[in-house]
């Protein structure tokens, strides 16, 4: 082989392996995350089950963290969803019904990709640290997808509803997981719950009054014009400020703690590192 031979086939390999990444650019990267108990060859494709997801939170979430140390021991809720999610072909659900399942797919994975990190650390809760949304991939109806892909999918599809993007909970300490699944025809009210919660949420919006400073999370920061134009939109005007996404965001207590924060700068808290860990307290 000449050296032009050479060089033609190794473009040609490199090319090819390009052309199989194409559906999926993040697909060719990370370790790829399912179930954590091996699934029987044999057993037949999952039926649709609406409460799978349902009995994992109602067994795994505590106060808005996850038992993972419960998790690891007990994984088949989880690994029953996590088969479901991979099943072919996607829903073709509209509206409401797919918000609220991509919703859950991504908590649900998320989780997963949390256990994954508890797991690397031997359970050390001293050094549990928070899964990045492009560290895993995972099987979704036939695709592989990471955890930016759904959220990606979410502001496109939701509407850029920005409340969609708080009901979601990366496995960090900064955000509480809901324990009950999101609903199509409760899915607006959860919304709105979860909006509220996140701005009385101190570690989401904090009020400083000593450096009259309005601290907001690094979600709300990064996606601060996402804020903006979805408050825009609500309201029918422009000249919108992140502050007054956050009033419409509020319920009646959040927008008393907001308002005495009225002309305060604005600052963004860094990423959190650690993960959602609940920890069980112990009796003395």
């Amino acid at each position: 082989m000449t050296a032009l031979d050479a060089m033609k086939a190794g473009f040609a390999a490199i090319l090819g392996g390009m052309l199989v990444c194409l559906p999926n650019l993040v697909g060719c990267t990370g370790p790829l995350l399912g179930p954590i108990r091996s699934q029987d060859p044999n057993h037949a494709a999952p039926s649709d089950d609406p409460w799978a997801w349902a009995r994992c939170l109602q067994a795994s979430v505590r106060d808005g963290r996850v038992d993972y140390a419960r998790l690891a021991e007990r994984p088949e809720n989880l690994d029953h969803v996590l088969t479901l999610l991979a099943a072919e072909p996607e829903p073709k659900d509209t509206g409401a019904v797919r918000t609220a399942r991509l919703i859950n797919a991504y908590n649900a994975l998320a989780m997963r990709a949390g256990l994954e990190r508890y797991l690397a650390t031997g359970g050390d809760i001293t050094k549990a640290r928070a899964p990045h949304e492009d560290e895993y991939r995972f099987r979704f109806h036939g695709r592989l997808v990471t955890l930016a892909d759904i959220r990606r999918r979410l502001v496109v599809e939701g509407g850029s509803d920005v409340r969609t993007l708080l009901a979601l909970c990366p496995a960090r300490a900064d955000t509480m997981l809901s324990d009950r699944p999101f609903q199509p025809d409760t899915l607006d009210r959860q919304l709105s719950a979860v909006a509220a919660a996140t701005v009385n949420d101190p570690k989401q919006v904090r009020v400083d009054h000593e450096n009259q400073l309005l601290w907001v999370g690094d979600l709300i920061g990064r996606e601060a014009p996402l804020f903006v134009r979805w408050c825009e939109r609500r309201r029918g005007t422009g000249g919108v400020q992140l502050f007054d996404a956050l009033l419409d965001l509020a319920d009646d207590a959040g927008r008393r703690r907001l308002n005495a924060a009225i002309g305060y700068r604005m600052a963004v808290c860094p990423p959190e590192q650690r993960l959602n860990l609940y920890v069980p307290s112990v009796s003395r």
